[in-house]
């Protein structure tokens, strides 16, 4: 994928990222301009399109409250350059506008952000795959002035294959595509063959990715007192696949921890719904994961990848398989 915000050409654009973004009203009478807008700002007329909020250590005049640290939606990392839509004149009422944004081939589609998303009515997001069907999502009704919507987080449903169109139509023109995260499918294919070839654990039961041998899930674990000593929490040692969380029964310092069944594991990484990647070494305790306290309610599924040594290899970041793990968050 590709910070499309970063390229202001579309012919550029379009070579490099196989893409085409245009633009039209609401009513489709017209077209509007697609332009790049620096959230780095310090304007207050144009605070609602800033970035870091102030919250989180940006400027002063970032302070709208969908984009607080404490909300469901924090907007609290740099977005840098996003797109937003330009109406025809300065007298021209903001009715907002459709932004398009047109693969050249089909594409495996990952996530996409929006910043800014209005109180008033929902941005609609539609996918089109090249066979002609399409899925529409809807932004939830809690956002507001400055949020962040990380669209995979609430819709992993926007994960998906052979995607041609994405079509977003804000009802003000105010709201910006900050990322869209896809790869080229015949990318992934090869991606996928090249782990095959390179993972000792033999072909895959599913579609990559797969679950592996060396990553046996999860333990749900707590620090004993004022010590470094773990024990585990009981009813969740270790969380069983498709199990439920009840995050009221947790203690408050819970941390979750990787759980391999070789001592040929020497890192993980972990790829989340947020977008967000960590990389853990042993013990693999994932104190990063206190996120599900705060913003993980519903279904959860995350990728793990790890990486170590082979029998008669020289080094430890060979690729040795990968596992998608689900669970239910619940309050």
């Amino acid at each position: 994928g590709a910070h499309l915000s970063s390229v202001e050409q579309g012919d550029r654009l379009f070579k490099q990222c196989g893409v085409t973004i245009s633009a039209a009203t609401s009513d489709g009478a017209g077209t509007l301009e697609v332009i790049s807008f620096d959230t780095s700002t310090s304007s207050l007329r144009m605070s609602d399109l800033g970035s870091p909020h102030r919250s989180c250590g940006g400027h002063r005049v970032v302070r709208a409250p969908g984009g607080h640290s404490a909300g469901r939606y924090p907007n609290c990392e740099p977005q840098h350059n996003v797109l937003i839509l330009k109406q025809p004149r300065k007298n021209t009422l903001d009715t907002g506008g459709c932004l398009n944004v047109d693969f050249g081939d089909p594409v495996m589609l990952h996530g996409l952000g929006l910043l800014n998303v209005p109180y008033e009515e929902p941005v609609k997001v539609t996918i089109m795959n090249g066979d002609g069907s399409d899925i529409v999502i809807l932004s939830p009704d809690n956002l507001g002035k400055n949020s962040l919507w990380k669209v995979l987080a609430t819709n992993p449903e926007i994960q998906r294959k052979g995607v041609v169109i994405v079509t977003l139509c804000f009802s003000g023109s105010r709201t910006a595509l900050s990322y869209i995260n896809f790869s080229s499918i015949a990318k992934e294919a090869s991606i996928t063959q090249r782990f095959k070839k390179e993972s000792p654990v033999g072909e895959e039961e599913e579609e990559f990715p797969w679950c592996s041998e060396l990553l046996m899930g999860l333990m749900m674990e707590t620090k004993n007192g004022s010590s470094r000593l773990l024990k585990p929490v009981s009813g969740y040692s270790p969380v069983k696949y498709n199990q439920t969380l009840h995050i009221s029964e947790l203690p408050e310092d819970f941390i979750v921890a990787m759980q391999p069944s070789s001592d040929a594991v020497k890192s993980i990484r972990i790829f989340l719904p947020s977008e967000d990647v960590f990389i853990e070494k042993p013990p693999f305790a994932l104190s990063s994961l206190k996120l599900l306290h705060n913003i993980v309610h519903g279904p959860l599924a995350f990728r793990v990848d790890a990486y170590g040594s082979v029998e008669g290899g020289t080094t430890s970041d060979t690729f040795l398989g990968s596992c998608t793990w689900k669970m239910m968050v619940k309050k």
